[in-house]
């Protein structure tokens, strides 16, 4: 398979081709030779005819399917490459060399480590950036993760919900209108902002335009201009990501 992978298309139908032509020069051959020795056997001449090409036709199958197979490995390591941040594996390139689609693979997972550490120094930095704002944050402000896991929250929400609220809790134990699924869905398919009854949904999303963080605060509070900027600059990103993914799929 891994053969396979590092053929091109030009290549791969001169295989395909040549051992076509193989196979049916042999099986010409064949029905010569038992044609000359023995003419009066039609039934044998048929019987090897017709399972001979059954076999061309399910060679010809399973080399499409491998093929199509290769293609859609090639257009996987493609996406990985693209959001690892490296554009050096071209499946499309005419020549190849041994161990070069390891060493493809060596630069996607390098780059994937790479962008994890500096996520998780990000993540660090931001956990730090929560526990200020409790303290300096003066309307209701609870930060949740994807999981509506609690990270953070001010003081007024600290008074408002009471002692339950703490960080590690579910938020939809605490608000009852809060639920995780419901707001993932809309989010998946919106960029803006979702109404929790007397709460508000804000999506913080990464750089790869994934939902990080869930802002939840009161519904009838004036976000500052800034920092709906900030909002609207991440919906952004996830609406180019949505069309990056529906594009692919259509491949």
């Amino acid at each position: 398979m891994s053969k396979l992978i590092l053929l091109t298309s030009r290549k791969f139908f001169f295989v395909f081709m040549s051992t076509l032509l193989i196979q049916l020069v042999f099986l010409l051959y064949i029905d010569y030779v038992i044609s000359s020795k023995y003419p009066g056997i039609k039934y044998l001449r048929e019987t090897h005819l017709y399972m001979h090409i059954v076999f061309l036709v399910v060679y010809a199958l399973m080399m499409h399917w491998l093929y199509a197979s290769s293609k859609r490995v090639d257009r996987e390591l493609m996406r990985m490459a693209k959001l690892a941040g490296t554009s050096a594996y071209n499946p499309q390139r005419v020549e190849r060399i041994l161990g070069q689609f390891g060493r493809h693979l060596n630069d996607i997972l390098a780059q994937t480590l790479q962008l994890s550490e500096k996520r998780r120094l990000k993540i660090g930095a931001q956990k730090v950036l929560f526990d200020v704002m409790q303290e300096m944050v003066e309307p209701f402000l609870v930060i949740v993760d994807a999981g509506g896991i609690v990270l953070g929250h001010s003081s007024v929400a600290r008074e408002r919900l009471g002692l339950e609220l703490q960080a590690g809790k579910y938020l939809g134990d605490i608000i009852s209108d809060f639920e995780v699924k419901r707001y993932v869905a809309y989010f998946s398919t919106q960029s803006d902002t979702l109404s929790l009854g007397d709460y508000r949904c804000y999506p913080v999303y990464d750089e790869s335009g994934v939902i990080h963080y869930v802002f939840v605060m009161d519904e009838g509070y004036n976000v500052q201009e800034h920092v709906q900027k900030s909002f609207d600059h991440g919906a952004q990103k996830s609406k180019i990501r949505r069309t990056f993914l529906s594009e692919e799929n259509r491949f």
